[in-house]
């Protein structure tokens, strides 16, 4: 393969619908992928016909665009968006429930460890406040 310019990068840029933020000293490059990964890339106007180093090259790949050498150079041979495989969003982080959650679970519901370790944050406050909003009557006849 030849080696890349500043030219081929734009143009990689223009494929991949990279929006241009700005072209002051640089051109600003950005793109927020389908997961949410903000992308940016910075090109210096009037280094078109300049090659790129081979190690600048890999790093601006792996590091700011996201793709293969292959991918960047189909982009712009096709005219079309790199095909980035859409990463799902991690799941939602189960906070567990405080040392002090967990006194009073045991304490108030006579929850075990392994009841206990079942339960998020959410729910062990949850269930403590339904416990608390009873009258203490109401609570001895369960």
């Amino acid at each position: 393969m030849r080696a890349p310019t500043w030219g081929d990068l734009v143009a990689f840029c223009k494929a991949d619908r990279w929006d241009q933020e700005r072209a002051t000293k640089h051109a600003i490059y950005k793109k927020v992928l389908a997961d949410g990964t903000a992308l940016q890339t910075e090109v210096s106007p009037g280094k078109g016909a300049d090659n790129i180093g081979a190690g600048l090259f890999h790093f601006i790949l792996r590091v700011e665009l996201k793709v293969s050498e292959d991918e960047f150079w189909q982009a712009i041979r096709s005219g079309e968006p790199a095909s980035r495989p859409a990463h799902p969003a991690p799941p939602p982080v189960s906070r567990k429930p405080s040392a002090g959650l967990v006194f009073q679970l045991r304490k108030h519901l006579h929850l075990t460890d392994v009841e206990i370790s079942r339960l998020s944050k959410d729910e062990a406050v949850e269930m403590l406040n339904e416990h608390f909003s009873t009258s203490p009557e109401d609570r001895r006849a369960d």
